[in-house]
Order: structure tokens, then C-alpha cells, then sequence
């Protein structure tokens, strides 16, 4: 796995884009990106300063928490060798090399005016769910699925950006399979 330069979203990048048409140039050019942020910010294509990561540590996503279960067949093929008696341990030295490192450093926005969208979100994803329930129309049950997609991308998104407030950067260390 290859690992390219910090997106302004948080993640190293893991893939390329193949810019089309008169960005292109002759020979196809293609750009760093996140394909983790990819379709859900511009930020996934753009490249970031690099901060100073000196001195910061990095946790494994999974850090704490078990390391297999049952449905996992490639659980255990931790890189780090930090996941011991089916718990992930595995702390590093911050470096963007990490696979599926985000760094933790950067905000947007307060953390409080996140939690506060986060909540509303979350009532309108509730709201919207229960909606479709009683929905017998296929045009209004498409529309209204169509919505609910939307606000749990938005979710997932502002899931994100709180997660990027923390003070530790992450990455994953393979404790849950490469599948």
C-alpha cells in the first residue's frame, strides 16, 4: 500500500484521481486523494500543508477494543505487532506513512457548533427514517430515500470532523483483517 502526501481532509493519500478533459494535459495526469473523504468534501483532492507531527503519537482506530470476533476471518494481521490477547495496543510515532493515517490537529469550525448540527442531524436521519415507513408512493419513498442518504452523508461527515478535534492522530494497523 502506497501512501502519498496529507489531503486537507485529515487522511494521507491512499489513491490518485485521473483528471478528464482539458485538465488532463496529453498524458493523463492524475492527483493525489483520499478515497476515504472522496465524493464528500473537495478537501479529499486537495494536498495539505504538513504539519510538524513531532512529538504527537498515533492510535490504531480499533485502539482498546477487541481485536477479533467471530465473523472476522482476517482478524489479527496487525502490522505493528501491538495487538496482544485479542486487544489492540498498537501506538506509534505520528508520520503520515501510517496506513489510513488522519491526522487530529486541524478544526473547522468550534467543537460546539458541531455537536449542535450533529444533533439536529441525527433527529432529522430519525424523523426522515420513520417517514419511510408509512410511504406507499415509489416516487415520494425514492425522494424521501434519496434525502435520508444526504443527511446520513452529512452524519458521517460531521462524525469525521469531530473525531478530527482530538489531540492523538489515528490510523489503522490491520487488527480487523484487509479485506
Amino acid at each position: 500500500m502506497s501512501h502519498g502526501p496529507l489531503m486537507k481532509c485529515g487522511h494521507s493519500a491512499q489513491g490518485v484521481r485521473h483528471l478528464k478533459g482539458k485538465d488532463a494535459g496529453i498524458l493523463g495526469e492524475t492527483i493525489p486523494a483520499c478515497i476515504i473523504c472522496a465524493g464528500l468534501t473537495p478537501d479529499a483532492y486537495i494536498v495539505a500543508e504538513e504539519p510538524d507531527l513531532t512529538g504527537r503519537k498515533a492510535r490504531c482506530t480499533y485502539y482498546g477494543g477487541p481485536t477479533a470476533g467471530r465473523r472476522m476471518r482476517n482478524s489479527a494481521q496487525c502490522l505493528f505487532k501491538g495487538c496482544k490477547d485479542g486487544v489492540c495496543h498498537c501506538e506509534q510515532d505520528s508520520r503520515v506513512t501510517l496506513p489510513f493515517f488522519e491526522y487530529g490537529g486541524w478544526t473547522k469550525s468550534a467543537p460546539k457548533e458541531l455537536q449542535e448540527e450533529k444533533k439536529t442531524v441525527w433527529k432529522l436521519a430519525g424523523k426522515l427514517g420513520k417517514e419511510l415507513k408509512f410511504v406507499w408512493d415509489k416516487e415520494e419513498k425514492a425522494r424521501l430515500e434519496a434525502e435520508r442518504e444526504k443527511v446520513l452523508k452529512r452524519l458521517k461527515f460531521l462524525n469525521r470532523e469531530l473525531r478530527r478535534q482530538a489531540t492523538i492522530d489515528s490510523f489503522y494497523c490491520g487488527c480487523h483483517g484487509w479485506d
